[in-house]
């Protein structure tokens, strides 16, 4: 299964890739700021997670890795 790398240690499934374009879609359809809030609201997160990845319960969708497989490629 490939992963795509959201930065720094962290790895997304395609079907968590998919979840957040799905969602990002979604709201970008109903209201274009609160995308770009919500945008803004899941990178911080990303930021946050790589500075203290054990402070959050994290979903099986990502993976943390010193080398993340979707940059070894493995």
């Amino acid at each position: 299964m490939s992963r795509k790398n959201v930065g720094g240690p962290f790895c997304l499934t395609p079907e968590a890739d998919f979840d957040l374009l799905r969602f990002f879609d979604f709201l970008l359809e109903k209201d274009i700021e609160a995308a770009l809030r919500a945008l803004d609201a899941i990178k911080e997160a990303f930021r946050v997670l790589e500075r203290f990845p054990f402070t959050r319960r994290m979903s099986r969708s990502i993976s943390v890795k010193a080398s993340p497989p979707c940059l070894t490629g493995a």
